[in-house]
């Protein structure tokens, strides 16, 4: 930009390159508008151009500007994900040049060399983010004693937008209480009057016999649960027990 000041006028007209001015004076003098072609229009454009210029800049006329307007869609994002290596992008060109050539030529040929490709293409894609998996993880182990810091940096870094792994992991401790103390019993347990007969009976001290019943009981019910219906269970379990009593 030329800061068209009248003190520097003078200054500006003084340094214009007259022998240059002159000759290409000439040059247009010269020019033919049935045979010009592109490239002297644009050389004498140029010539023009620098001699104005000098001058603006022996006179110190020349002004830099600074856009304030901000350019939307010019921002470069990537897209690709961090597994995604040249490996997976030669096999991604490949499936999208067969995708493109049988669309145009519709053959079986074709179709199954689509599918062949596509198949290579998804394989190629799951061993690559397995193995970032595998490699991801076991960074995560080694920094979880050696720099507890990172590690967690890293953990906030894969949770969504807005929720950090501290808070993610704090809500599902209480959404698990929560759930047990929602829990809505159908029947209501009517305590007598005297629970210290209970108390009593449940505080007795576990006999051998008691263990075994127990260990019998369990073996039956693993070994006959899959194998007859409920009635044949209520009926051989009265005989199981009365064995382990003898």
């Amino acid at each position: 930009m030329i800061n068209d000041d009248n003190n520097r006028a003078a200054v500006f007209q003084d340094n214009l390159d007259v022998n240059k001015i002159d000759e290409l004076s000439v040059r247009l003098g010269d020019i033919d508008p049935k045979n010009t072609n592109i490239v002297t229009i644009n050389d004498i454009v140029e010539n023009c151009n620098s001699i104005i210029k000098n001058a603006a800049e022996c006179a110190d006329m020349l002004i830099k500007t600074t856009s304030n307007v901000k350019k939307h869609g010019c921002k470069k994002y990537n897209h690709c994900k961090k597994y995604f290596n040249s490996e997976c992008y030669t096999k991604r060109k490949a499936y999208r040049k067969a995708k493109k050539y049988h669309y145009r030529v519709r053959s079986v040929v074709n179709h199954n060399d689509l599918v062949r490709k596509s198949k290579e293409y998804k394989n190629i894609l799951k061993k690559q983010f397995c193995e970032f998996q595998k490699a991801f993880i076991g960074k995560l182990r080694g920094l979880r004693t050696s720099d507890p810091k990172s590690y967690w940096s890293l953990l906030n870094k894969g949770c969504e937008k807005g929720k950090a792994t501290q808070q993610k992991v704090a809500m599902n401790v209480f959404d698990h209480f929560k759930n047990l103390n929602n829990v809505v019993n159908d029947i209501d347990i009517v305590l007598p009057d005297n629970v210290t007969e209970y108390n009593t009976v449940i505080n007795e001290p576990i006999s051998e016999k008691d263990v075994k019943l127990w260990i019998v009981s369990r073996d039956f019910f693993v070994k006959h649960l899959h194998v007859g219906s409920v009635a044949n269970t209520e009926q051989l379990l009265p005989v199981t027990i009365y064995d382990v009593k003898q």
